[in-house]
């Protein structure tokens, strides 16, 4: 069963820390996903060009390699039209998009619900989101992988924002896979 848990971060240096962690579990950048508001863009990364691209063949990444990465990428999504600007990189990024030019009303909430993350959900994003904070979501193909992920997060001062569900019997599997 897959789960997508997504995390806050209140400073980039955090955001980052978490994003390499994940890559060292496997995630590439193409499996995360960011979010943030037009402010927290400027607060976080101050407009500042993006970081140059790293090889993918590179084992470590310097610090800032893979949120960089990932980061660089929001100058490719430009800010939708709602209320404050929303930032989205990675692959939630096409989907929300596609619910911005469809017309999904309701700001940020709107656009996150049309881009199919749930409601409860996306109330808690919309809160994080006005903010100030960086949010990083990836999908786990199983609950032991979703476990490594949450303790990612909150070893590198992410708040987890996904509930945790039900303990059930798996299979634990490296493989990853986006929501």
């Amino acid at each position: 069963m897959t789960q997508a848990i997504t995390a806050a971060y209140t400073s980039r240096n955090a955001a980052e820390r978490g994003v390499e962690e994940l890559a060292e579990l496997g995630f590439s950048r193409g499996d995360i996903s960011l979010f943030m508001s037009g402010p927290a863009r400027e607060i976080h990364i101050g407009g500042a060009p993006p970081w140059p691209d790293r090889s993918e063949g590179t084992a470590n990444f310097a610090i800032g390699g893979m949120l960089g990465a990932v980061l660089g990428s929001l100058a490719a999504v430009a800010s939708l039209s709602i209320p404050g600007g929303l930032f989205v990189a990675g692959p939630v990024g096409a989907a929300v998009t596609g619910a911005a030019a469809g017309g999904a009303g309701g700001g940020v909430f709107g656009v996150l619900v049309g881009a199919g993350i749930r409601e409860d959900e996306a109330s808690v994003y919309q809160q994080e989101i006005g903010r100030d904070r960086i949010l990083v979501r990836v999908t786990a193909l199983d609950h032991g992988l979703a476990a490594r992920v949450r303790s990612i997060f909150e070893a590198t001062e992410g708040r987890v924002l996904t509930p945790t569900p039900p303990s059930s019997p798996s299979v634990s599997s490296p493989n990853v896979r986006l929501h």
